[in-house]
């Protein structure tokens, strides 16, 4: 009898097929869960066979047992993204392009304990504080309980991305925000100053990274290597000049409304004046008494 040699199928994680496969089926089959994965389950990562992160049936990663266990179940970001992107510097050498926006946020318990944490970065057409929204919002969150909310954003946030931030809140008001921004975004243009005021909200704090923050997040969300934090040089002076300029910004807004009372004031100041006027008989019976309170009045 001849021996028939039968050709060695290769396979490729994630992606099972049988020899007769159309390529449009291969490519269905892309995008299918693996056959070994449980239907209660979802793979963490599409081309991993580590073991799958479980999902509550509300939506949504449900907390896991321990600090560590949580932190292996998120991609981290490298030392050299960290440190380039999150700098504060105010000029940087540009060997990767653009720093872009990046979003690490924790969500805790009043208690302090952390249920979930991530980061996200900007898209194409949709930056990162709108990808957060939309995110938390999947979590689909027991209203009936307190969540705090810590970001770590490169950038402050913009007009637009503020607007939707404060409405956010607003539409969740079990949720409480806190935002340390690295550097601040066109701080010096009047738009992007109103929109920083705009943040300024009962559950809404806006604060500018320090060296304590700065290490929060290296520890949080940076494969670290088990490595302490290392301050670049000036991060200290850079993150107090970024301070007092966010300072000088949110502290317009309290000078405004302080230009606006002292306005009103005077408005009544000088329409109590003009009553008094009307009121005032002891010329009454002057020939030009009428003329005089017009003028005044006028």
């Amino acid at each position: 009898m001849t021996a028939v040699t039968v050709p060695a199928l290769r396979l490729t994680p994630g992606l099972l097929c049988e020899p007769h496969q159309t390529a449009a089926e291969r490519s269905e089959s892309r995008s299918c869960r693996h056959p070994s994965t449980p239907p209660s389950t979802v793979m963490s990562d599409p081309g991993s066979w580590g073991p799958a992160e479980p999902v509550s049936s509300r939506g949504g990663a449900l907390p896991r047992g321990g600090a560590e266990e949580r932190r292996n179940t998120m991609n981290l970001l490298t030392e050299s993204t960290f440190c380039y992107q999150f700098g504060n510097q105010h000029k940087v050498k540009e060997p990767n392009g653009r720093r872009k926006t990046y979003l690490c946020y924790q969500l805790k318990l009043p208690d302090g304990q952390t249920l979930h944490k991530d980061y996200i970065k900007n898209k194409k057409k949709q930056h990162a504080e709108i990808c957060f929204i939309d995110k938390i919002n999947s979590l689909n969150l027991d209203k009936t309980k307190r969540y705090d909310i810590i970001c770590f954003i490169t950038w402050s946030p913009c007009p637009f991305c503020a607007k939707e931030l404060v409405a956010f809140i607003k539409d969740c008001p079990h949720l409480s925000l806190e935002i340390f921004a690295s550097r601040l975004y066109f701080h010096w243009i009047w738009g992007y100053q109103v929109g920083l005021q705009s943040l300024r909200q009962p559950n809404i704090q806006v604060s500018v990274m320090r060296e304590k923050e700065f290490a929060d997040c290296w520890e949080n969300f940076v494969d670290n290597q088990g490595k302490d934090f290392k301050p670049w040089e000036k991060l200290t002076q850079y993150s107090t000049r970024i301070r007092l300029r966010l300072e000088r910004i949110l502290g317009k807004t309290h000078r405004t409304h302080l230009a606006s009372e002292q306005s009103s004031e005077c408005i009544q100041d000088e329409n109590d004046c003009v009553d008094a006027i009307r009121n005032l008989n002891l010329d009454a019976h002057h020939p030009h008494y009428e003329e005089w309170t017009q003028d005044a009045c006028s």
